[in-house]
């Protein structure tokens, strides 16, 4: 037998089991074939895509002419944006746009600046957010080690390091976790780090009379964080230390 034939058979099982022992992933990533402000121009061209064809389902055709790209590279976030629902697959193969990514066309227009945040509790019902939110409830964490958490979730590996780091993107942008170097952490208007010493405003004199031997109280305002505040009266001649 021609030893040539051994050896290319040799290689074709070689290379399949290599296929093989590659395990699949068990959670849909964002691909990296398109950056991550090339996927929010994705995002935002579903709607004005839907509002050109008259609020019906869009093809890719029809995303793809409004960000200069082709069909099948918009394509392929599709699974992902169904997967987070950004947009709903429609038996015919095309897409409408989700109640929540209407909502946020709507924010768009009235407050682009922080329409992205309207997002938010869309985002954080996904896989993804689950998985790091309640660790930064406990602690910061590296980058490096809110990407491991995430590649163990999906079993990704090192080949998809960047497609686990849109996914940091995503939280970051409608702001469910902040950035800070290196650290993943929460915003501090999401539970993060309340200031020992909150500053005090809104001084006023109390309405109420003081009585013979006490100087009328006075009202003191501290501000804990976003949704929790303190009211305390003091005398006026109490005095820090």
């Amino acid at each position: 037998m021609d030893s040539n034939y051994n050896l290319d058979v040799l290689r074709e099982v070689g290379n399949f089991e290599s296929r093989m022992s590659k395990v699949k992933l068990t959670k849909t990533l964002p691909t990296d074939r398109i950056g991550f402000t090339k996927q929010q121009e994705i995002i935002k061209a579903y709607l004005a895509a839907y509002e050109k064809v008259g609020s019906t389902s869009v093809s890719n055709e029809d995303v793809a002419q409004l960000v200069g790209m082709k069909a099948s590279t918009v394509s392929m976030l599709n699974a992902f944006l169904v997967d987070v629902g950004f947009i709903i697959r429609s038996e015919s193969g095309k897409y409408t746009p989700s109640s929540d990514l209407l909502s946020f066309s709507k924010s768009l227009h009235f407050d682009p600046s922080n329409a992205w945040t309207k997002l938010a509790p869309l985002l954080n019902k996904t896989w993804f957010a689950q998985e790091i939110i309640p660790r930064l409830k406990l602690k910061e964490l590296e980058e490096t080690e809110a990407l491991t958490h995430l590649a163990v979730c999906s079993n990704a590996d090192k080949e998809q390091s960047a497609q686990l780091k849109m996914l940091l993107d995503y939280l970051s942008t409608v702001g469910l976790i902040a950035r800070d170097g290196s650290k993943v952490k929460l915003p501090s208007h999401k539970g993060g780090h309340v200031d020992t010493k909150p500053p005090l405003i809104n001084q006023k004199k109390n309405d109420n009379p003081p009585d013979d031997n006490a100087e009328a109280p006075e009202s003191y305002t501290l501000i804990l964080d976003s949704a929790r505040k303190v009211v305390v009266q003091a005398p006026s001649t109490i005095t820090a230390k």
